[in-house]
């Protein structure tokens, strides 16, 4: 079971919930499960087609629906920020939370509060930079070492600022799917990213 989750909003979430869920349905069943109230991931999901995953609300996510998946992967996209103890409950059910966070100065702040409860509960947790700027910024890599400096794990891979994700979100598709620069290459880095998870999990 993998969480996506996060205290502040606008980071990716949803958006790295579709793309991680896809990705990992390439070598198995996959099922997302959208717990958010208006149900965003899940409506980019209802929307679109030929998805090599499943999704569901959180209110129909029963334990006959999620059964099939339990050989396979699920990941549970969490509400919109989440309360503390709404967080430490979805990561005690989890095998890794991945925490999307922007590296500017206020969504680094709220990652800071996120990591304290995760290590609260001892979750298993990595940190992934979404909506990176791209040069000659180097926010990404100044957030970086400071989060390496406390100790945070971290992705390797980032995902990038484009307008090609917002292109995905309206016509209910994935990233590599929309006729936009670069757009092949955000694609890519989500399999990276679930190389890497893969590589956590073993």
């Amino acid at each position: 079971v993998l969480t996506i989750a996060a205290y502040k909003g606008g980071v990716g979430k949803s958006t790295t919930a579709v793309h991680v869920a896809d990705a990992l349905a390439a070598d198995a069943p996959t099922l997302l499960i959208d717990r958010e109230r208006f149900g965003g991931s899940f409506r980019w999901f209802e929307n679109g087609t030929g998805w090599r995953f499943d999704a569901v609300r959180g209110r129909d996510a029963t334990a006959e629906r999620v059964a099939s998946y339990r050989t396979g992967h699920i990941v549970i996209d969490t509400p919109a920020a989440p309360t503390t103890d709404e967080l430490q409950a979805f990561a005690s059910r989890s095998d890794l939370v991945i925490v999307p966070t922007t590296p500017d100065a206020l969504a680094l702040e709220l990652l800071t509060e996120a990591v304290r409860d995760l290590r609260r509960v001892e979750a298993t947790y990595r940190v992934l930079f979404t909506i990176v700027p791209p040069l000659p910024s180097r926010e990404v890599e100044k957030a970086r070492r400071a989060l390496e400096r406390a100790n945070v794990p971290l992705f390797t891979t980032t995902v990038g600022r484009a307008a090609a994700f917002q292109q995905a979100a309206l016509k209910s598709t994935l990233v590599g799917n929309v006729r936009a620069h670069r757009s092949r290459q955000h694609a890519a880095a989500y399999v990276r990213i679930v190389e890497e998870l893969k590589e956590v999990l073993k």
